[in-house]
């Protein structure tokens, strides 16, 4: 297996404080470094996960989830109602609830945080 060389350079800017805590977290009891800066950022960039939380955004994404429930409840109602009616028969009546519940699933995972 061939080893991968690191040719890419990516710096970056911290404050007083901010290195502060860097250094603490790559430190032992001792006091004795625990990996070296460059291998402690990359393990650490990979393993972790960043959220990034945009509350204007997340509004939008309900109001946006807020109509689309809306729509879907008037539908499911309207195709309630003509089902009891007798506006349509049993297999179409069941086709769409089937699309409806899909389609319910698909929103949901809109729902679900980025990772």
């Amino acid at each position: 297996m061939k080893k991968e060389k690191r040719e890419i350079h990516v710096g970056t800017r911290m404050t007083e404080s901010e290195y502060a805590e860097f250094m603490l977290k790559n430190r032992d009891a001792s006091g004795k470094s625990i990996m070296s800066n460059s291998n402690f950022i990359r393990t650490s960039l990979v393993n972790s996960s960043i959220k990034v939380n945009n509350q204007e955004v997340e509004q939008y994404q309900c109001f946006i989830l807020g109509k689309i429930s809306n729509n879907i409840n008037q539908f499911t109602k309207r195709l309630h109602e003509d089902n009891k009616a007798e506006r349509i028969n049993d297999a179409t009546y069941k086709k769409i609830l089937e699309e409806l519940v899909a389609l319910n699933e698909e929103i949901f995972h809109l729902t679900l945080p980025i990772r």
